[in-house]
Formats: C-alpha cells, sequence, structure tokens
C-alpha cells in the first residue's frame, strides 16, 4: 500500500495520503532526524492481533548492536534495527507526518508519528519531518 501511495502522481486518487520511501543507508540518518521531534507515538502490531500504542520522547532511542532500545518508566520496547530494510515516511493531510520502518518483505516492524497539541504539530517538529522527506527520500 505504501508503495503504491508513493508511486502516485498529482493527478491519482490516493485520498490525503502521500508517501516517500527512505533507502536502507539513510535509515541511521532518518533515526537521528526522529530523536529530534519531541512527543511521539510509537505503534507495534503482532499478526497474533495485539496492538502496541506507546507515547515517547524521540530522545529515548539507544542503539545497542543490531537492537533498537526504547526505554523509559513505564515501558521497554526492543526492536531488531538489522531487520528494517527501509523506511516510509507517510503524510495524510494536515492530521498525520509519520515513519513506517519496514522488513524486507514491506511488512511494518513499526511505526513512529508526530504527536500533535491542540489540533497542530509542533511546528519545528514539522519542519525536520519536511525536511528529512526532502534529503532521505528516493
Amino acid at each position: 500500500i505504501l508503495s503504491a501511495i508513493g508511486e502516485a502522481s498529482n493527478s491519482d486518487d490516493a485520498g490525503e495520503y502521500s508517501a516517500a520511501r527512505v533507502k536502507h543507508e539513510n535509515l541511521d540518518a532518518l533515526l537521528d532526524v526522529t530523536r529530534q521531534w519531541g512527543r511521539l507515538r510509537a505503534v507495534v502490531r503482532s499478526s497474533a492481533g495485539a496492538v502496541s500504542e506507546l507515547m515517547i520522547n524521540g530522545d529515548e532511542f539507544q542503539r545497542r548492536g543490531d537492537w533498537l532500545a526504547i526505554e523509559n518508566d513505564h515501558f521497554h520496547l526492543h526492536i531488531e534495527w538489522s531487520r528494517v530494510a527501509a523506511a516510509w515516511l507517510v503524510r495524510r493531510g494536515e492530521t498525520l507526518r509519520g515513519v513506517h520502518f519496514v522488513d524486507a518483505a514491506g511488512e511494518t516492524i513499526f511505526n513512529l508519528s508526530l504527536i500533535r497539541k491542540e489540533g497542530v504539530f509542533d511546528k519545528v517538529a514539522e519542519q525536520q519531518y519536511e525536511e528529512a522527506w526532502q534529503k532521505l527520500s528516493m
């Protein structure tokens, strides 16, 4: 789905969605940028039907070898970073600015989204998101 949205032209009807793929070699740079975005929503879905939605601060990420750890007083989330093959920056109108980190088969491992406060994104975080879109996507 993300690939189809990413390939849509201005004349295609992808609704309010747009997506841009981030190459594997730019993943570390993207992760560095997300650390500066402040409060984020992290979502992890299990194929068995569970969904975890976690509110985090971008600076809570730590790389430990092949693992990405997100730890705070309320939870620990460990992601096998070596399985992340690419990422997709995804926008939906004025309501979503997020990143889907995917495996080699294109399945989402986890996603991060900017959090809106009183209906608007933090201006600095949104600007950094847009800069990442321009610099890191294909």
